[in-house]
């Protein structure tokens, strides 16, 4: 499954820039035990409003790596349930 896209549908548990100014959230999903690790590719022009600590949202990227989280590089936020969201 590695290099393989995936669609990941989950709650957003962390969010945060890391070394290389690039958004990276964490991502809960009931049907995966694992967290959700998933670096936003051009983050600037995806996040329109601010995301939320348990937000649901859809994620599609490149499962690149499997260790105690499941990683996925170049993502892009395909849907975004806001409501509810304070």
């Amino acid at each position: 499954m590695l290099g393989k896209t995936l669609i990941i549908n989950g709650t957003i548990q962390e969010v945060y820039k890391n070394n290389n100014d690039e958004v990276v959230i964490y991502l809960k999903d009931n049907k995966i035990p694992l967290t959700l690790n998933c670096t936003l590719y051009q983050s600037d022009r995806q996040i329109k409003w601010a995301l939320r600590l348990d937000e649901t949202v859809s994620i599609q990227g490149i499962f690149t790596e499997l260790d105690d989280q499941m990683h996925l590089q170049n993502c892009r936020i395909i849907r975004r349930n806001r409501r509810g969201s304070i």
